[in-house]
């Protein structure tokens, strides 16, 4: 059974790249191709031209095959610009007049889920510079959602803390809202420019 998947990007400017280098530990995987590189432009897919790359596995099983192309794509890390108004734009969920409600937000969290974190926003408003940001703590349910790259909340935090170690004082809420909208690629937005502005 062959399985293929695709990473995508939020709108922006591509800064870098990682993890295209993990895709060799996950076992099946065939095939890595990638469609851009640093400084090149993207945007939310409208069609399958504008994904940032594919993965293709192989495997007997086609749960398995599935697992390893998400998990390799999981691995896969664009990092954006910061203060580049398309993704401040897409952030804040500015949409064109001919697509209402579209692109979507990374994660589709339930009523409920969201009323928890609001409690935890509360009980935590500020992530410490340079703290590890932790799902610990929080009702929320970090692990049955699951964004466009195949990354639960819980990964995408794991992620940022590996990436960015070194990150400013940086608003709970704001933060939150940001991996709910745009995922890893969202909150490491929102810290590059926090860093680079010294505001958001």
């Amino acid at each position: 059974t062959s399985a293929e998947r695709s990473w995508i990007s939020i709108p922006g400017v591509v800064k870098n790249i990682s993890g295209l280098d993990r895709t060799s530990f996950c076992p099946f995987i065939e095939n890595v191709f990638p469609r851009v590189k640093e400084g090149d432009s993207v945007d939310f897919p409208r069609n399958n031209i504008s994904k940032c790359g594919n993965v293709i596995s192989v495997c007997p099983d086609a749960k398995k095959a599935a697992w390893s192309a998400e998990t390799a794509v999981s691995n896969i890390v664009l990092r954006l610009e910061p203060s580049d108004m398309r993704t401040r734009s897409f952030l804040a969920r500015t949409n064109l007049p001919h697509e209402k409600n579209f692109p979507p937000d990374a994660y589709t969290v339930s009523e409920e889920d969201i009323a928890e974190a609001k409690k935890f926003v509360e009980k935590y408003p500020v992530i410490r510079a340079d703290a590890p940001v932790r799902a610990e703590g929080s009702q929320y349910d970090f692990e049955k959602y699951r964004d466009f790259n195949y990354r639960t909340p819980r990964k995408s935090l794991e992620l940022f803390n590996e990436i960015s170690p070194l990150h400013p004082e940086l608003d709970t809420g704001k933060f939150l809202d940001a991996l709910i909208r745009g995922g890893l690629q969202g909150i490491l937005y929102l810290s590059d420019t926090v860093s680079q502005r010294g505001s958001y």
